[in-house]
């Protein structure tokens, strides 16, 4: 599965003491090995020394910034962990397995917003790597770290940090070597106005919870790694104390049911398991008893995980996704999981409920049959190509000899145009299953949506002219070179454009408007808050029924009215267009009338 390509044998090539029982080990990968900033590995020894109960594999930040020479570090505390142990025992050249990276922290790419880091101990990681790299890269983007740490000795790279902030001036250095108070954020500019990370152990997460929650720091300015704060759900109670699980009907219809159930408290750590969790993930209830999913998880993005948290948290609504997990003898699979809030009586929030269905057969039976559909499809492409070359050169030996009968002529017109559709249709057939398949490669590069933009109206022209459609473009002047997938954008422009010109009144109007980072007339459930790019395309043609608007982004079907005007088409371009945006993490939606037109609106990330 796409998951398992993420695994990769590396070797221990460096062990160093950073700070008081702190070390950093730093591995050589094998194969070709990229990370981004703020991204986390899992590090898996094939035997343990030190007997462990939570196994040979763990989760760790990556504390170095991406580099060309295939090596990544790590840090963490020694500890009577039979892994830790392990690991420090284990000698330089020994090998281990690597999965990921996993994850990245979604920092703002606005140059004049501040950010602000706060560590605790070994939290420290993921910070040090984003500092690295942003001091590379030259960024005049303020940091501030608030380091806190028992003692001076504990501190991980304080030495390194300190010369840092010496040399840089964007980069600003605040050491706590004493409990976290709400004025060692009195002095800090331009605070409410600043993007917050914390990541560090869970008391001190709760003690920056609380001061946040004090100096009203907006939520949506607060991002928390491994830990999250107490004092941002509505409760402080655990689970445990007002829902005891006890040997009765609800426990025991808990306890053998086929389906996967997990029970924790408010901040997501485990105080129930059921048997089938046990034999779904191959962690016993002893094992995963206080610690949160990420045991046998954690393989999702970052924004995944903050979405789930900020649904069933903040919104206190229930969360369902497809998602990939591993489990203790590190093969990866399916599920699709659920995780419901659970209130006490008097509404408040007091834990969760998470249970998980495998469907990994399932997705591998998708897979092979999106497989199917790939290799037919680039069978039917040669034949039909060849096809096509052998028609255009009939076609201009008719022309200069002029043979054919008007029928005759007419007749092969008809079949190069329809060898044509069944050339693009094979093509998107490709491109929609390499899509569904997480085989679609991303080309960054820098791209004029303008351009495309023309020439997909050039390539559409007479098709408009026929209809005597007027067409309005309304281009912003900052959209001239944006980094960004071309043949994305391409898909997209065609696939809207062409629809409004298809399904337009003869004599209708259609605009096209392109701008970037439109925030403003965002509906809030669209809204990124990555730099992006915004296309609409309206048009005044025969809209969409109510009664098919809820399927619209469906392959097959189609709505009544569109299947009068055309009776070849499958409804593969809004599906693939779905595709495309979801696949780059952004958002489509539209508003339609019946007789009164359609408007689509997209956002997308740029880079």
């Amino acid at each position: 599965m796409q998951q398992d390509s993420r695994k990769h044998l590396a070797t221990l090539t460096k062990r160093k003491l950073v700070a008081q029982d702190t070390y950093e080990l730093t591995f050589s990968v094998q194969n070709e090995f990229s990370f981004l900033v703020g991204q986390y590995v899992w590090v898996e020894m094939e035997k343990l020394v030190f007997e462990d109960v939570k196994g040979n594999r763990r989760a760790f930040s990556i504390c170095s910034s991406p580099n060309k020479d295939n090596t990544i570090s790590i840090v963490f505390r020694e500890s009577s962990s039979g892994y830790k142990k392990t690991l420090l025992a284990m000698p330089l050249q020994s090998q281990v397995n690597i999965y990921g990276p996993f994850g990245s922290l979604v920092l703002p790419t606005e140059q004049n917003i501040p950010i602000i880091f706060i560590a605790g101990g070994v939290g420290i990681a993921p910070f040090r790597s984003i500092i690295h790299k942003s001091i590379i890269d030259g960024s005049v983007q303020t940091i501030h770290l608030i380091y806190a740490n028992p003692n001076l000795e504990r501190a991980a790279y304080i030495e390194e940090l300190r010369q840092i902030s010496k040399n840089h001036t964007s980069f600003i250095l605040q050491e706590i070597y004493e409990k976290i108070t709400i004025q060692h954020f009195q002095k800090i500019p331009q605070i409410k106005n600043s993007i917050i990370y914390t990541t560090g152990p869970a008391e001190m997460v709760d003690a920056v919870g609380t001061i946040l929650t004090q100096i009203d720091i907006p939520k949506n300015n607060t991002h928390f790694e491994e830990f999250y704060p107490k004092q941002f759900a509505p409760i402080n109670s655990l689970f445990t104390t007002d829902f005891p699980v006890t040997e009765n009907l609800f426990s025991l219809s808990f306890q053998n049911t086929s389906n996967h159930i997990v029970l924790t408290d408010i901040n997501g750590k485990i105080i129930f398991a059921n048997k089938a969790a046990e034999l779904l993930t191959g962690y016993s209830f002893e094992e995963m008893r206080g610690q949160t999913s990420r045991l046998w998880g954690g393989l999702m993005d970052k924004a995944f995980y903050a979405t789930l948290w900020e649904t069933i948290k903040i919104k206190q609504k229930p969360f369902t996704a497809k998602i990939y997990n591993r489990k203790k003898k590190g093969v990866v699979y399916v599920a699709i999981m659920r995780i419901s809030p659970i209130f006490k009586k008097e509404g408040k929030l007091t834990g969760f409920m998470a249970t998980e269905e495998d469907i990994t057969e399932l997705e591998n039976l998708n897979d092979t049959k999106t497989e199917f559909v790939v290799l037919a499809a680039h069978q039917l492409r040669t034949p039909l190509t060849v096809i096509r070359w052998n028609i255009e050169t009939l076609l201009v030996d008719i022309l200069e000899k002029g043979e054919l009968n008007p029928l005759q002529r007419k007749s092969l017109d008809e079949i190069y145009t329809e060898t044509k559709h069944m050339i693009s249709l094979t093509s998107k057939f490709l491109s929609i299953s390499r899509l569904q398949m997480g085989k679609y490669t991303i080309k960054l590069e820098s791209t004029d949506p303008l351009l495309i933009t023309k020439k997909v109206l050039l390539d559409l022209k007479n098709l408009a002219e026929e209809k005597k459609l007027i067409i309005k473009e309304l281009y912003a002047k900052n959209v001239l070179a944006v980094y960004t997938d071309p043949d994305f954008i391409q898909i997209i422009l065609e696939n809207l454009i062409s629809n409004a010109i298809k399904y337009s009144n003869l004599g209708g109007n259609i605009e096209i408007e392109i701008s970037l980072d439109k925030q403003k007339d965002i509906p809030e459930v669209y809204a990124i808050k990555e730099k992006n790019i915004f296309i609409r395309v309206s048009d005044t043609g025969i809209g969409i029924p109510k009664q098919n608007q809820a399927g619209i982004f469906q392959g097959f079907p189609r709505a009544e009215n569109a299947k009068k005007i055309d009776t070849t088409g499958f409804g593969f371009g809004l599906y693939m267009t779905k595709l495309i945006v979801e696949h780059s993490n952004g958002k489509i939606w539209f508003e339609s009338e019946e007789n009164k037109g359609t408007t689509f609106y997209i956002l997308l990330p740029v880079q």
